[in-house]
């Protein structure tokens, strides 16, 4: 196991003023919006050079996020095509040099069909978006549909696929399941991933990654960004002890809790702090720089 040391992040100045950082990282997983990103969605200047004196060393950056495939390209150009990507919460993994899916862990259409009558058993004016990711294929070219009912908050496709929802999940393919309640409802984003959690344990997995917004994400059983992160440490000969990882939200808890070094920023969701070792500084004073940089003082 690695030795650490005690680090003090001189660019925080709330909470936890000091932070564990241990020698011997070889990989260094980092959540982007929330966390790596800067509010409005940008790299910061210092964060992106942190990033690469990291990569200089030869540690293995992998950028661990909810985005689907056809929202990396302007990461990875942000963050000179640096790494790996493993998106969609763990379902695929992306060469951020040719932006290309190498790996992809999709979820039976069988298993979306349960899912979805299960949530309309919660709330029956849900309705359902999918994206789907091809294994070797570009991330330009992954797509996603959204149900009849659905309410996009993003900005969508130009050629958005509209369909009745059950044929959108009777579909191969499929990476990421988002489910949305419509009309009214007594749910905020906490409690209806409670409620679904307890129904689709077992057929899917579930999270959310925005407190603000009433949107489940589920990806096929096993698959999160725990799991996905593991299996890519290991084709690396990497141990959980040689991980750090930083996050944000609840559907960064797995891989919190893999890694043996994790830390959450100061404006993390609950859950997510709990999970992780420990807090560093919000995102908007770029700290996960100042985390690099300490991992950087610690090799």
């Amino acid at each position: 196991m690695p030795d650490t040391q005690r680090v003090t992040l001189p660019r925080y100045r709330g909470g936890v003023t000091a932070i564990e950082v241990p020698s011997g990282i070889k990989l260094f997983a980092t959540d982007l919006d929330g966390t790596l990103l800067l509010p409005g969605g940008g790299v910061g200047d210092r964060t992106r050079e942190a990033l690469n004196a990291l990569a200089d060393t030869g540690v293995h950056i992998v950028f661990v996020t909810g985005r689907p495939p056809r929202w990396i390209h302007p990461v990875a150009d942000a963050t000179d095509h640096h790494g790996i990507a493993i998106g969609a919460n763990g379902a695929v993994i992306i060469d951020m040099q040719t932006e290309i899916l190498t790996k992809v862990r999709t979820m039976a259409p069988e298993n979306a069909l349960a899912a979805a009558n299960a949530l309309r058993a919660i709330s029956p004016d849900v309705d359902f978006a999918v994206e789907y990711g091809i294994e070797g294929k570009s991330v330009s070219e992954s797509f996603f549909a959204i149900g009849k009912g659905y309410t996009p908050r993003w900005e969508v496709p130009e050629h958005l696929e509209v369909d009745h929802a059950d044929v959108l999940l009777n579909r191969s393919g499929i990476t990421k399941l988002l489910a949305r309640p419509e009309g009214d409802h007594s749910h905020d984003a906490d409690s209806y991933l409670a409620a679904a959690m307890d129904a689709l344990a077992g057929i899917v997995e579930t999270t959310h990654s925005n407190p603000d917004d009433v949107l489940l994400e589920m990806s096929a059983h096993g698959v999160t960004k725990g799991s996905t992160l593991r299996l890519l440490a290991e084709e690396l000969g990497i141990a959980a002890h040689e991980v750090a990882a930083v996050g944000d939200m609840p559907n960064d808890i797995p891989m919190l809790l893999w890694a043996r070094a994790s830390y959450a920023v100061a404006d993390a969701h609950p859950a997510a702090k709990s999970a992780a070792g420990s807090v560093i500084g919000p995102n908007s004073a770029e700290s996960v720089a100042d985390l690099i940089e300490a991992i950087l003082a610690a090799q």
